[in-house]
């Protein structure tokens, strides 16, 4: 998928949608279903900071992405503590997600 516009704002609705994605790629890391280098291909690279601060992305999800890359130094440095960031990080992106509307429309894209 390419990332067209970068001027233009993020909707709260693409920004709901990178909420849930960093959940389920931490669940999925914490589960070893996915390796923290595919991780930062999908969403913790700072290519992604970059890009969604052009867009003027809510700083919270910036900083839950940022806490995302150092993932990398945590599996490297002090392995024993990777769960515990991992759930913490998941935590702290569901507490953003509350924070958000109810999803209303039939589909999320049209």
């Amino acid at each position: 998928m390419r990332i067209e516009h970068l001027s233009t704002p993020i909707s709260e609705i693409e920004e709901k949608m990178i909420l849930l994605s960093i959940v389920g790629i931490l669940e999925t890391l914490k589960r070893d279903c996915l390796q923290i280098d595919e991780a930062e291909k999908f969403l913790f690279s700072p290519r992604m900071i970059k890009i969604l601060k052009l867009r003027k992305c809510n700083d919270k999800i910036i900083n839950l992405l940022k806490r995302g890359c150092e993932l990398e130094d945590i599996v490297s440095l002090i392995p024993e503590e990777l769960e515990k960031n991992i759930n913490e990080l998941k935590e702290s992106a569901m507490e953003v997600i509350k924070r958000y509307p109810e999803f209303v429309k039939t589909f999320w894209v049209d």
